[in-house]
């Protein structure tokens, strides 16, 4: 039997761990981490039109990634905020997952923000491999 080249050695390996997790999640070995879930910010008046992106990761529990998740979720994010002068926008309320990891970006103005306003963006629950995935949010508070 011919032996195998290093490069298929290591392609059958990371196969058989996205296998191997693919399983667990259909088990129920599947969450959804966010980063940041909490962000302080300060309040600058020549802040405009800037952005904060926060990263959606699925996991299992003990902190791998679930490489093998390329999905897209419509309706997976919202955004919120309790400003009287600025609304944070999202360009898509549609999240993707490409390898296991998706990102939205939050636009807003800093200089439209006062002491102890925020935004939030919640994201939903979500169904990967028929497995209700439990979202949540990312709060940005300003401070002046």
């Amino acid at each position: 039997m011919p032996r195998l080249s290093s490069e298929a050695s290591r392609s059958l390996g990371t196969m058989n761990t996205e296998q191997r997790m693919l399983v667990e999640a259909l088990n129920g070995d599947i969450v959804l981490s966010r980063s940041p879930t909490a962000l302080a910010s300060t309040v600058n008046g020549s802040d405009t039109g800037t952005t904060r992106v926060v990263e959606l990761t699925v996991k299992n529990a003990a902190g791998e990634t679930h490489t093998w998740v390329d999905s897209a979720h419509a309706a997976g994010a919202s955004i919120g905020d309790t400003s009287s002068a600025d609304t944070a926008t999202i360009a898509s309320t549609t999240v993707t997952f490409t390898n296991g990891v998706a990102k939205v970006t939050v636009t807003r103005d800093f200089s439209d923000y006062a002491d102890t306003e925020t935004n939030t963006l919640t994201v939903a629950t979500l169904t990967i491999v028929g497995q209700s995935v439990v979202g949540g949010t990312s709060v940005e508070t300003f401070s002046a």
